[in-house]
């Protein structure tokens, strides 16, 4: 009768949270859920996104394999997690490790340090400097938050800079005048004993809106085959804000922030030189904590001329047995896109980065000097025609960067879109991208310990000060096609050649 009881009132709790979630992003939105599934293949394709040439554009006019990922989408779903959430991209492949480590990529080379794909919240690179890749174990937002996601499958370097190899992800969330009012959403399963998050927003003034927001999520330990625990739980706890000022002017500014805290528990094995204890496992913890501050103005000099500026900083702590992490990002960005004609959209920008960390490894994972500076300055442009009454669209860029690493990069790319008919359109394009190394491919080593009688060996491996950046040439080929209201088809090919992979 217990375990009825406790079962049934899981089920409640759940389903009572989903559905207030629901009711609440309908009304946050001001949008009937009867519209949104009603909308034509033409509506959603009309989406605009900005992750392709930081510029809003339709769907049907990006010449890269694109998708948009909806709130509606991720209300339906139910995920909870961001990883969760990239399932549901076609082309993004999404592998769980453990209770709290995830494998994200895109087009192959999944690993838990994946490194040849940028991911961001709202324009703002949550790229790790130590490996170049993403910590995904502490990336969280309220869902019922995120507006849209926008995956583009292919190299996006020219615009975006190194890393973006493989794609790209834009995490972008609501403007807070969308999420005006109270939210409360919580849950309860078997393995996510717990989640749950508030948010309110309102309004300062006529055109000054704010939410605020705390979530914690606690994630139990899964089960090895031999059926003990796999020490891999985890809780977070993580609160943020956001404010939108001046948002009917032409000088719209954005300040966002997040601050996050938890604990992760990993199952490690012990390095040691005597046999009798080779190859044992203990679980330790893990503590992360850090946050971010994110500031984005945009100015309107014309209907055809306007700027973008951003900055923001973010710190994160790690203190995993193997290597603690002490990192700073320092991040100002700038980009200018205007018309010279009708027919003739030119968008350019300047980015410098400065990080900063302090590591202390351990006998198994070691980084030479523990303390480093780093900086990265770029600049790019690109320059979009059409022709033929917009039937034919040709844009042409580069992007020059410098950085601690490897030095000098370059990073052209040329795309063309050729609209058949109304329905119909194909594309190509060609991309030199580039991923620069991480600090640990730079200077960092391992030292792995393998078991032996009477004596174990102890085998290194380190980094190359003379590291090269890996290059990827990437040729795609595209094919939409509208069939009715209610079909649509798209298909992407593309060929790779990679250099120093």
């Amino acid at each position: 009768m217990r375990d009825f009881l406790k079962n049934f009132l899981t089920s409640f709790i759940c389903f009572s949270s989903i559905l207030f979630c629901s009711f609440q992003a309908q009304a946050s939105n001001g949008l009937d859920a009867d519209l949104l599934l009603n909308m034509s293949i033409e509506e959603i394709l009309a989406t605009k996104i900005t992750s392709v040439a930081k510029k809003a554009q339709n769907i049907k006019e990006i010449s890269s394999a694109v998708y948009v990922i909806t709130q509606d989408d991720i209300r339906r779903s139910g995920a909870l997690t961001i990883p969760d959430i990239l399932r549901m991209a076609p082309g993004v492949h999404v592998a769980r490790i453990d209770g709290n480590k995830w494998s994200v990529s895109i087009r192959g080379f999944g690993d838990i340090f994946a490194n040849d794909l940028l991911v961001m919240i709202d324009g703002r690179s949550i790229y790790n400097q130590l490996f170049a890749g993403v910590y995904w174990d502490v990336q969280d937002l309220v869902t019922e938050d995120i507006e849209r996601v926008e995956v583009i499958r292919g190299p996006g370097a020219s615009v975006w800079g190194a890393n973006a190899v493989n794609g790209v992800i834009n995490i972008i969330t609501k403007a807070a005048k969308d999420t005006q009012g109270g939210l409360i959403s919580a849950g309860y399963g078997s393995e996510t004993n717990g989640f749950g998050s508030v948010r309110y927003g309102g309004k300062i003034g006529n055109d000054h809106y704010y939410r605020i927001y705390a979530k914690a999520y606690q994630q139990d330990e899964f089960k090895l085959q031999s059926g003990g625990d796999a020490f891999d739980d985890k809780h977070h706890e993580q609160t943020g804000f956001k404010l939108d000022l001046a948002t009917d002017s032409d000088d719209p500014i954005t300040i966002q922030g997040d601050f996050y805290s938890g604990v992760n528990d990993v199952l490690v094995r012990t390095d040691s030189l005597s046999p009798l204890q080779f190859g044992e496992k203990a679980g330790t913890h893990e503590d992360v904590r850090g946050g971010n501050i994110h500031a984005h103005w945009n100015h309107h000099f014309s209907s055809t001329s306007k700027t973008s500026t951003q900055i923001y900083y973010d710190y994160n702590y790690r203190s995993h047995s193997a290597i603690a992490q002490v990192m700073h990002n320092l991040d100002v960005d700038f980009a200018h896109n205007f018309e010279l004609n009708d027919w003739n959209e030119v968008i350019w920008g300047l980015h410098y980065r400065f990080s900063a960390d302090d590591l202390d490894g351990s006998f198994g994972v070691t980084v030479e000097p523990g303390q480093r500076e780093t900086h990265l300055y770029s600049m790019f442009l690109q320059d979009e025609m059409s022709f033929f009454d917009d039937q034919l669209k040709f844009t042409a860029g580069i992007k020059l960067l410098h950085n601690d690493y490897s030095g000098f990069e370059y990073q052209p790319s040329a795309r063309a879109l050729w609209r058949l008919n109304d329905k119909q359109s194909v594309w190509a394009s060609f991309s030199r991208a580039v991923r620069t190394p991480g600090r640990f491919e730079h200077e960092g080593a391992i030292k792995n310990i393998r078991g032996g009688f009477p004596v174990p060996t102890v085998a290194q491996i380190h980094g190359n000060n003379e590291f090269r950046s890996e290059v990827v040439y990437a040729y795609e080929l595209g094919y939409r096609a509208v069939f009715d209201d209610h079909l649509f088809f798209d298909l992407a090919l593309f060929y790779n050649e990679y250099d120093h992979s």
